[in-house]
């Protein structure tokens, strides 16, 4: 039985894909009619209790239109109230800091398995509709039919081919399609657009995805085709010293094995610096890699 992400990992993985593809994620989820993304709103609202969460994400677009842009597991008509107290404290925000806007607009995006949710709360002078996605109703199978004929053909990705290949796992037989889905990702020809992706589909199938399976792309992972080059590179050396003369052979192998260690750390640093280059969050750097935090903060100082 699938599990939705947690919400932090979810928040990491949609909120990357949001705002990395700016001018293609809408489309992706279905808001044909919406102007690409200007720019990025804070999301501490004034007069969150404790209790309350931040809305997901708040953009501001083209067209000056507010887009509050929030992510859901779970359909609860309860949610309606939360999302007003949403749109009158951006409203708040936002003449506050005298920012001009058209209107003020709520989209939700439902993962899991919700198929519908109430999307209207009229309590009289209040009245708010709601723009609806529902990943669960995207199929599944098709997606990854379609990705597969551009990856084999090595077509160009676009952003939204790119989006895509993150939100599969969380669609329509997504689960099912996980090991699929990664095998794939696997043939991407560009390393950085290839790294991306298997990052945000470790992200998005946390809580479901078989842990030997999950195991095996973190070592994957790791192993990026400039590592896969060296580790090449260190067999070769290997094959050329067992043909030397035996007082030669050892030092020769330790050498090539000394070399080897020193290329596979400088293609996990490489792999680092692309995540964060990415703006992959510093914990997540750390998770698929391997390295430290002071390791990871290191790297990042010198971008």
């Amino acid at each position: 039985m699938q599990k939705d992400i947690s919400y932090h990992n979810k928040d990491i993985l949609l909120k990357v894909l949001s705002e990395t593809y700016r001018e293609n994620s809408f489309k992706v989820y279905g808001l044909e009619n919406l102007p690409p993304i200007k720019d990025i709103l804070p999301t501490n609202l004034p007069s969150i209790s404790a209790d309350e969460k931040r809305a997901d994400n708040i953009f501001i677009l083209e067209d000056n239109t507010i887009l509050i842009l929030e992510y859901e597991a779970k359909a609860v008509a309860k949610d309606l109230v939360k999302y007003a107290h949403y749109i009158l404290r951006t409203y708040e925000s936002l003449e506050h800091n005298n920012i001009e806007f058209k209107q003020i607009l709520v989209a939700v995006v439902y993962t899991g398995k919700v198929k519908n949710a109430p999307n209207n709360l009229n309590i009289g002078s209040i009245d708010i509709n709601i723009k609806q996605v529902f990943l669960n109703n995207i199929d599944g199978q098709k997606t990854l039919t379609d990705l597969t004929k551009k990856v084999e053909k090595n077509s160009f990705l676009t952003n939204e081919d790119l989006t895509k290949f993150s939100l599969l796992p969380l669609m329509q037989n997504g689960e099912a399609l996980t090991e699929k889905t990664f095998d794939l990702a696997k043939k991407i020809v560009d390393e950085k657009q290839q790294v991306f992706i298997i990052s945000t589909l470790l992200t998005a199938t946390d809580k479901f995805i078989d842990v030997t399976l999950a195991n095996n792309i973190k070592e994957w992972l790791k192993m990026t085709k400039v590592a896969k080059l060296y580790e090449e590179e260190k067999q070769q050396a290997v094959t050329q010293a067992v043909k030397l003369k035996e007082e030669e052979k050892q030092q020769a192998v330790t050498q090539a094995v000394t070399q080897a260690v020193k290329l596979k750390q400088q293609a996990v640093k490489a792999t680092a610096k692309a995540l964060l280059k990415d703006d992959m969050p510093i914990s997540s750097v750390m998770k698929y890699t391997g390295l430290s935090e002071e390791e990871v903060l290191k790297i990042q100082a010198e971008l």
